[in-house]
């Protein structure tokens, strides 16, 4: 491997609770308060801390919000 090669590429830090035993190649699905839904597949070994571990990830998918029914009730 190269330089470039031996890097990892990732889109996002995950912060999550101490508990969950996470391995690379999981994959979390996070919707976020928009509305919005997440896949990532985690990429490395999440780093745990007492209180939280930190885990990197990259999108694999991204679906919209759903859109809400704009017509008068």
């Amino acid at each position: 491997q190269n330089r470039a090669e031996s890097r990892l590429d990732y889109d996002a830090v995950l912060f999550l609770a101490p508990e969950p035993e996470l391995r690379p190649g999981d994959r979390v699905r996070v919707q976020r308060a928009d509305g919005e839904t997440l896949e990532l597949e985690l990429v490395g070994r999440a780093v745990r801390y007492p209180t939280h571990q930190e885990a990197a990830a990259r999108e694999k998918r991204r679906t919209p919000p759903s859109m809400k029914s704009s017509m008068p009730m």
